[in-house]
């Protein structure tokens, strides 16, 4: 007697019958991400009707990934470290700078360089003494206001500086003291003629308490 063989998903259960499991149970996946117990369903059909809506989500959405792959990982997971809870730095940046994407037509949206947030959290952050100028061959000139002493600022704090070319999709990073309330920045010689935008942001002493960033504006690299 012929039989036919019975496929059995199975799933490692490791801590009781309460706790979180590894592998398929028909419909159901169990995973483990950040130490914690991810439990989700497998979609039996994908509804994939393409509504103007739908893909105008999927427009801004592959924008906001097109930007956090300018900004790099590395400086978004800088940005983020003391904000991101429960997901990735980088999907919190999307998540934060998803009004950044204006427009509201397909094939009209459009990245709003000013309102792009490179960091957040709670420390005191700078207050500008005006937009970026470059008057020099090769640089930028950027001046804040000194403001350590303000709860929890000092003057050893870094202030991380973000040049972002988009048109030759690179950035560039820069450092300096909260204390010394101006740079000049020797940019690499290729942004030279091109529209470059700047952002500015403080990292605590502890190296972990963050602020959020400020737009220091747009300036065509002398």
């Amino acid at each position: 007697m012929k039989t036919n063989a019975t496929a059995i998903n199975m799933a490692k259960i490791n801590q009781g019958i309460l706790g979180g499991f590894l592998g398929r149970v028909g419909n159901v996946v169990g995973s483990a991400w950040k130490g914690k117990a991810i439990i989700r369903s497998r979609a039996l059909h994908i509804h994939d009707p393409k509504t103007p809506k739908q893909l105008l989500a999927r427009q801004r959405f592959a924008m906001l990934q097109n930007l956090a792959a300018l900004v790099g990982t590395a400086n978004i997971r800088a940005g983020f470290k003391s904000r991101a809870r429960h997901m990735t730095e980088v999907n919190y940046f999307v998540k934060k700078n998803y009004d950044a994407i204006t427009g509201s037509e397909l094939d009209n949206l459009a990245v709003s360089y000013a309102d792009v947030l490179m960091a957040e959290g709670s420390l005191p952050g700078l207050v500008l003494r005006g937009p970026v100028t470059s008057d020099d061959p090769g640089s930028a000139h950027i001046a804040w206001v000194n403001n350590a002493g303000q709860a929890e600022a000092s003057d050893a704090d870094v202030v991380r500086i973000l040049a972002v070319d988009p048109e030759q999709e690179l950035t560039a990073v820069f450092s300096a003291n909260r204390s010394v309330g101006s740079v000049d920045l020797d940019l690499p010689s290729f942004m030279t003629g091109h529209a470059v935008h700047f952002y500015l942001y403080c990292i605590g002493v502890d190296g972990f308490k963050i602020s959020d960033s400020v737009y220091a504006g747009k300036v065509t690299i002398s």
